[in-house]
């Protein structure tokens, strides 16, 4: 329970389990009374916006709110179930930010509830009402998102490398990459990927076509001189980068 006459102070991470038919906050501030509800982690943070729900937090409906319950925060991803909540303005504008994000290309939005960043921007479409707040890549990001609220991503470019792993690596100075390069944007890419060693690019590919949403897995031999970091790197034709990913060679 909110008591009387509590007025600006922010309840943040409070992890709520009530019994059946119970509120799970019940706020008794009175009329004018501002008070401020947060949730966040180390991926991100959750902020609502909207006064008319501030004035007055009364929540119920499900027997549990928090992150993990109802309500999620994870790498590039955010959710929140839109179902069994008895107080519609939970389902209200947000302030919603993502941490260790490198860019904000576009922000992509889900009806239903998933945290999986990946089958978010594979499911869903991009917020055409979710304007940037911040934008301190690759510190964090934030951007407003209004009702109905369910599941938030930021597509940081439009193609990108995941799952990259150093296969294997000798002493005669030779090393094999697995990694997957993907197409979340809304055409058909042409790009080369290649090999940064610090020295220079070694292109390995050329003028290699991804069509929308679809994905390449690669397998790849590459002679390096030393041990050390290497770059993974993902150009356009005409050599600009559309991402990097770095890894390690060891024996």
């Amino acid at each position: 329970m909110i008591d009387t006459g509590t007025d600006y102070v922010t309840f943040r991470n409070n992890n709520i389990f009530v019994d059946t038919n119970e509120l799970l906050i019940e706020d008794m501030s009175g009329l004018a009374k501002i008070n401020f509800l947060i949730y966040n982690n180390s991926y991100g943070q959750v902020e609502w916006k909207d006064y008319s729900f501030l004035e007055n937090l009364t929540l119920g409906g499900p027997n549990s709110f928090g992150i993990g319950s109802n309500i999620d925060i994870g790498p590039n991803g955010f959710a929140l179930s839109q179902s069994g909540f008895d107080t519609p303005s939970i389902n209200s504008t947000t302030e919603i930010s993502f941490f260790h994000i490198p860019s904000a290309e576009e922000i992509y939005r889900l009806d239903n509830y998933n945290i999986n960043s990946t089958q978010i921007l594979q499911g869903g479409y991009i917020c055409g009402d979710c304007p940037l707040v911040h934008d301190f890549a690759p510190s964090y990001v934030s951007f407003n998102a209004t009702a109905p609220l369910g599941s938030f991503t930021i597509n940081p470019f439009d193609v990108f490398v995941y799952n990259t792993v150093l296969a294997s690596s000798n002493a005669s100075g030779f090393a094999t990459f697995m990694f997957t390069i993907r197409n979340f944007g809304s055409t058909t890419r042409t790009f080369n990927w290649g090999i940064d060693s610090g020295d220079g690019f070694t292109e390995s590919t050329q003028g290699v076509n991804i069509t929308p949403n679809s994905g390449m897995f690669v397998l790849a031999e590459y002679q390096y001189s030393s041990l050390g970091n290497y770059t993974i790197m993902v150009n356009t034709t005409d050599g600009t980068l559309l991402y990097s990913e770095s890894i390690n060679i060891t024996i």
